[in-house]
């Protein structure tokens, strides 16, 4: 919508309150999705100059080059900020699909989307895939974040699927975190992980195994399977974790409880 000048300062007069944050809701949104629209177009232009120039073999010039003057001449802009713009295309249709469906609906921002790719450049081929996607399912969630939170948010996802590829924070103490997602894959399970300093840590795997310890010998469950049970009693506060051996004659109440 474009209007004659003069009219700027009266374009909302007579409009309620509610009304005006609807609009300034739904520009934001608009905002985000023009973005994602035009750098998801400038990543398809270069896929195809991309294969244009590779099916003819030709040396004359390169597909960033060719692009970047085509889409500096289309925005009026410089051909370092188009090769900029093609560099954030080209990451979020070659490696962060996901994230840029989520971009496309408006519901994240630039701001976002530039910390995104930024803290997954290192991610290797074979796993950005799953990067992508687990932090597309969080990324609508984190938009209150600041701007070191949402570093921490999205270094902890890249820590847990491929370590080698985080960046190492400048403030380690900074990172602490915990966050408690439900399992997208596993219906009635949580996914627990986070950044905690090592003296809680250590007493939390101290306490764990010690909840897990207060069941008999003829329980089923593996270590592993207790110990992530004893998260229950645990946040409950209770003293030991109920036995799974279904035996009348349990010894686990003959078992002391967690210290």
């Amino acid at each position: 919508m474009s209007y004659p000048a003069g009219m700027i300062a009266h374009v909302f007069e007579g409009v309620g309150d509610v009304e005006l944050i609807e609009v300034i809701g739904e520009a934001t949104r608009d905002e985000s999705t023009a973005i994602a629209q035009r750098l998801l177009g400038v990543g398809a232009l270069y896929a195809r100059r991309a294969v244009e120039l590779a099916a003819w073999n030709t040396r004359r010039i390169d597909p960033t080059d060719e692009v970047a003057a085509e889409i500096s001449a289309a925005q009026n802009i410089s051909h370092a900020r188009a090769v900029g713009q093609i560099g954030y295309g080209r990451a979020l249709c070659e490696r962060l699909p996901a994230v840029a469906t989520v971009f496309a609906r408006g519901v994240i921002d630039f701001r976002m989307v530039l910390m995104i790719i930024a803290r997954t450049h290192n991610v290797e081929d074979t796993v950005i895939a799953e990067v992508d996607a687990v932090i597309a399912r969080h990324a609508e969630k984190w938009m209150k974040l600041s701007k070191p939170k949402l570093a921490d948010r999205i270094d902890l996802w890249v820590a847990t699927i491929d370590p080698a590829a985080v960046r190492v924070p400048p403030t380690v103490d900074d990172t602490r975190c915990l966050d408690v997602d439900p399992a997208p894959t596993s219906v009635g399970l949580a996914f627990v992980a986070g950044h905690v300093r090592a003296a809680d840590g250590a007493a939390l795997d101290q306490r764990l195994a010690a909840l897990a310890a207060t069941v008999c010998e003829h329980d089923p469950r593996t270590t592993n399977q207790r110990r992530a049970d004893a998260c229950g009693p645990l946040a409950r506060g209770e003293a030991t974790l109920a036995c799974e051996c279904g035996r009348e004659d349990c010894a686990a109440g003959d078992v002391r409880a967690a210290a």
